[in-house]
């Protein structure tokens, strides 16, 4: 966790925490750094997300499959932006889209 403090730091998010106090702060939420490929899923359409992802590198799509396999990319998350947070912050945590790396990524993910 250590080695992406300095990054985390300049990421809204984070304005305020002083950097001693990052890594203990995430491992008290119980934050956990995931690497993806390109091309992984990250959560399905209907998974239960009760995690919030901020990408550290990479970029995340979020997108909607129809009934008939048809995918419409509705918006790309870079760097720095948080994703999830509508499903594991809300009443359902069931995700109404598919997330997924289009390119290698690095996400940080603090339970909510």
């Amino acid at each position: 966790m250590q080695k992406y403090v300095k990054q985390l730091l300049d990421y809204p998010l984070f304005f305020g925490v002083k950097e001693k106090d990052m890594v203990p702060m995430l491992n008290c939420l119980g934050g956990k750094v995931k690497k993806f490929k390109k091309g992984e899923y990250i959560f399905f359409e209907q998974d239960d997300v009760r995690q919030i992802g901020i990408i550290i590198s990479g970029s995340v799509d979020m997108v909607k499959e129809d009934i008939w396999g048809n995918k419409t990319m509705l918006v790309r998350i870079g760097k720095g932006e948080v994703f999830g947070e509508t499903f594991a912050c809300g009443d359902d945590n069931r995700s109404a889209v598919t997330f997924l790396a289009p390119e290698d990524a690095q996400i940080l993910f603090i339970p909510f």
